[in-house]
């Protein structure tokens, strides 16, 4: 984002002999025109360059807006899922207030404006010179800050149309931030909360875990991150060949995605800031578990009354099979690391690569078990074990690209897989190449100040080997944002469809903003296909849901 952030310090130090000046900036092309200037002239300097953190105030317009006055346009920004453009930003929240009151002058209506606040870092550059003798720039003594997080409580009750099905989920999100001119940090406690229950048991369960824990070090033009982490790759919120970085909370299956979906890893990650370019590396520790969900559990993937397994052909797995094994869910091991360069000019552009572990565990089938299935000698006579849930290793190479077109943004992303698991057809685990590519993007529709955002995506499995399940999936998904009520109430729709097996999870949803920290939400599941099918394994699991969040 083009900031516009500058400093002019102008001091005069009159001495018997000496003349001094100090300029300080963040703007790169106002340190070159002052260096150009002092060159031709002679002059001698010294300039200094040092990474601060500032608090940014950024003043955003609404994109309907924008029929009612001229305005230049900056750079396009998703704000509570709708879309703005940034029009001013400055350390000063009083210039922000000043511009946003002008734009009110001018037209826009005040509903049309918002002003938020966020980090920043950039470089502040100074430049002192005199006509003798440049003397060293006095350093700034570091002022460290400590605050509260930003903290969340989040409380979200279940309830399934035949009363077979009920759930409670809640979660604090509470800590502290600490932040100096070269050092930031984020310590923060999640206290869990998880219960279910349905025809065959009754679960429940809390703890308290560290959630982000970690610290921030800047070194010139790169950064150094350690600790509990959060960040993501890819430039879709779902289903991304790239978002493997952290994990996912899988007990929450359809109704989290994004930013809610993921939960942080311990890992040492460097960023390094060339140009229009930037280098991401990182190297995460493996201290984590993945979130294993129980199998009792109607969310697991196992129905275990029928034994039929999620997504899967019962006619390929007997059945009869499945519900007399006990089926594993293994741990990932978890070390993994990647490396990605992004370009940011016209567009984003990124190169990615990661070797890490897919989201979702491989089935896979124990040699012993194999050879009594393809014989058809199984004996279910205290048969307990011989299928598990795993997760595997995987190279993956890809490109992801958006960018702002007509109005509106557009996505794209293509990744190569080495090494994907799959079972052929003789129960055997193999690893074979899979290729993936989606096309999305956010379109926005002035009626009811309405955002559509869309992606549709296919893989293909590449093997001269039989497999048991289809060598290629589709899937769309659609995300539905209309505002009313002078942006207090937001009315949607998700819909989530497996094009491969005509499967479709679809949630109607209403958000009502009690004031700017407190959001009472209320929604509606329904999945729809074959027992079989991905969705349709859920078919009996159609629930409502009512959530309470509140930020503080």
């Amino acid at each position: 984002m083009k900031i516009i952030v500058l400093f002019t310090l102008c001091l005069f130090i009159s001495t018997s002999q000496i003349k001094a000046e100090t300029y300080v900036t963040s703007k790169k092309s106002k340190v070159r025109k002052l260096l150009k200037k002092l060159k031709s002239e002679g002059t001698t300097y010294r300039i200094f360059k040092k990474d601060v953190i500032k608090n940014v105030y950024s003043v955003l317009i609404k994109t309907s807006a924008l029929s009612k006055i001229r305005l230049k346009k900056v750079k396009k920004v998703k704000f509570k899922n709708q879309f703005y453009y940034i029009q001013y930003s400055s350390t000063k929240s009083q210039n922000a207030k000043r511009y946003r009151d002008q734009l009110k002058r001018l037209g826009i209506d005040k509903q049309d404006l918002k002003i938020i606040k966020r980090k920043q870092n950039f470089y502040l550059y100074t430049i002192k010179y005199n006509e003798e003798v440049v003397k060293e720039v006095d350093e700034v003594e570091s002022e460290l800050n400590l605050s509260l997080a930003q903290s969340r409580l989040h409380t979200e009750f279940q309830q399934g149309e035949k009363g077979e099905l009920s759930s409670i989920y809640s979660y604090l999100l509470t800590g502290v931030e600490i932040e100096e001119d070269y050092y930031s940090g984020k310590f923060l406690a999640r206290i869990n909360y998880d219960s279910e229950s349905n025809e065959y048991t009754n679960i429940n369960e809390s703890n308290i875990e560290l959630d982000e824990f970690y610290l921030n070090k800047s070194f010139g033009d790169f950064q150094v991150t350690i600790g509990k982490q959060l960040f993501s790759w890819g430039t879709f919120d779902e289903l991304s060949s790239f978002d493997r970085v952290n994990l996912k909370n899988t007990k929450r299956f359809v109704f989290d995605f994004g930013e809610e979906f993921r939960r942080p890893i311990t890992a040492f990650r460097i960023q390094y800031y060339f140009g229009d370019y930037k280098l991401d590396t990182f190297f995460d520790f493996g201290l984590e578990e993945a979130k294993s969900m129980d199998i009792e559990s109607r969310w697991s993937g196992l129905n275990q009354e029928t034994g039929i397994i999620r997504g899967v052909d019962p006619s390929l797995v007997s059945s009869s099979l499945v519900k007399n094994v006990t089926i594993h869910e293994k741990q990932k091991e978890h070390v993994a690391y990647g490396l990605r360069l992004s370009y940011s000019g016209e567009g984003d552009f990124s190169f990615n690569y990661l070797n890490a572990y897919s989201e979702n565990p491989a089935l896979r089938i124990s040699t012993t078990l194999r050879n009594e299935i393809l014989l058809n000698s199984v004996s279910l006579v205290g048969l307990k074990s011989g299928i598990d849930f795993d997760y595997f290793r995987e190279n993956v190479f890809g490109i992801d690209y958006s960018n702002n077109m007509f109005g509106d943004l557009y996505k794209f992303e293509f990744s190569y897989t080495v090494d994907a698991p799959m079972l052929s057809e003789d129960l055997r685990l193999v690893k074979v190449p899979k290729f993936k590519s989606m096309i999305g993007g956010d379109i926005e529709i002035n009626l009811f100040a309405t955002t559509l955002t869309w992606q549709y995506s296919h893989e293909k499995y590449s093997s001269d080997t039989e497999l048991l399940l289809d060598d290629s999936l589709d899937q769309f998904v659609l995300n539905s944002s209309s505002f009313f009520l002078e942006d207090k109430l937001e009315a949607g729709l998700r819909v989530l469809f497996n094009i491969s097996d005509s499967s479709r999870y679809t949630s109607p949803f209403f958000n009502y903003e009690l004031s700017d920290n407190e959001n009472l939400g209320m929604y509606y599941s329904l999945f729809e296909g074959s027992d079989n099918s991905f969705f349709g394994h859920h078919s009996d699991d159609s629930l409502f849901g009512l959530k309470f969040q509140r930020l503080f």
